[in-house]
């Protein structure tokens, strides 16, 4: 795969604004060979009911990579933010 850094993070920009607007942040961590990872950050103000289950994040991580084929197939991790409590 070529890595290009800046179409990887592009491609998930509308991910980005759904978690925004409940109060979580998506940056891609890595983007290479191995796979892509995912992180999600939580705000002071993030909506703790509203974060979807990784199996549900993964199938919006996938539809956000259709148009793109060297990493449609790509294996895709995510790093969640720790729950309070």
């Amino acid at each position: 795969m070529t890595l290009a850094p800046a179409e990887v993070a592009q491609a998930f920009a509308g991910m980005r604004q759904l978690l925004q607007a409940d109060g979580y942040d998506l940056a891609v961590n890595q983007a290479d060979a191995s796979g892509i990872i995912l992180a999600i950050t939580a705000g002071a103000d993030a909506c703790t009911d509203c974060l979807v289950p990784p199996a549900i994040m993964e199938m919006y991580a996938r539809d956000a990579l259709k148009d793109m084929a060297a990493w449609r197939d790509a294996p895709i991790a995510f790093l969640y933010p720790a729950k309070a409590g």
